[in-house]
């Protein structure tokens, strides 16, 4: 990100190479056409060849962001609701106990 920033600051436009399936777990980003790009994410998989019976590196999608909102997009969290974060929790810990103790639940701990 800080190296990202220079460049932004010198005005070159910057690519970026990932797995398709991280940049997938990313949060949705602002995509803009390609000549107002600033940032291009070229997106790669393993994909299997019959013929070669072996995999290859594919370019598979690429996708052209601006570069401060893509940044904001990827550093501000959108988190959810505490109360249900804290009730999957819970429900972790119930899971892996076999008898649960008569004790306090997480939400009751966390607001004491």
């Amino acid at each position: 990100m800080y190296k990202g920033g220079i460049f932004h600051y010198w005005k070159k436009k910057q690519g970026v190479v990932l797995q398709k399936s991280f940049f997938e777990t990313l949060p949705e980003l602002p995509q803009v056409p390609r000549e107002e790009a600033e940032i291009a994410w070229f997106l790669y998989d393993l994909i299997w060849s019959e013929e070669q019976a072996k995999y290859n590196l594919c370019l598979v999608d690429t996708i052209y962001t601006g570069f401060e909102p893509a940044l904001l997009t990827v550093t501000r969290p959108r988190p959810g609701d505490i109360s249900k974060f804290r009730a999957i929790l819970q429900n972790k810990l119930d899971e892996k106990l076999d008898n649960p103790p008569d004790a306090p639940t997480l939400g009751e701990i966390l607001t004491q």
